[in-house]
């Protein structure tokens, strides 16, 4: 997970934020959905941009990111 974070995404004050290509990283984003949920029992938001062709999965929560920290 941490290499995920580190590599396709990052940490805000209250977020882990992973980014990841829509069309390329299909199984990929459901994998990282099913990781968060089992490491954290949290399930993560996936926001799509069209434009882009990217999924933002996100976990919120101040407790979550202090832990990660």
């Amino acid at each position: 997970m941490f290499g995920i974070i580190l590599g396709d995404g990052g940490l805000t004050k209250n977020q882990c934020i992973i980014y990841l290509n829509s069309v390329t990283d299909q199984e990929f984003a459901r994998y990282v959905k099913s990781l968060m949920f089992k490491l954290f029992g949290l399930t993560p938001s996936i926001l799509e941009s069209k434009v882009d062709k990217v999924w933002r999965v996100s976990l919120s929560g101040k407790n979550l990111v202090e832990y990660l920290t």
